[in-house]
């Protein structure tokens, strides 16, 4: 698949290079075109902003992970107790 126009602040090219990277059409526009700010224009640039708003989401999820293995821990205790 390669796109045929540019979306917001990318241009073609590197629409196809996201592309290529499997980034997805919708993850692409939120990069290029976002509600605030400007959009990234280079093909490293979007990759970065995409993989440091990924490890943030990926530190929420294993906040969540460690807060269930805590409370896990906990009752396990207090049953050998």
């Amino acid at each position: 698949m390669s796109a045929t126009e540019a979306i917001g602040d990318c241009v073609v090219e590197v629409v196809n290079a996201l592309l290529s990277y499997g980034l997805d059409t919708e993850t692409i526009t939120g990069l290029c075109q976002p509600e605030e700010g400007a959009g990234c224009t280079s093909t490293q640039d979007c990759l970065n902003q995409y993989l440091v708003s990924s490890a943030g989401a990926a530190q929420e999820r294993a906040d969540e992970v460690g807060a269930s293995l805590n409370v896990m821990f906990l009752l396990f205790s207090a049953f050998m107790v």
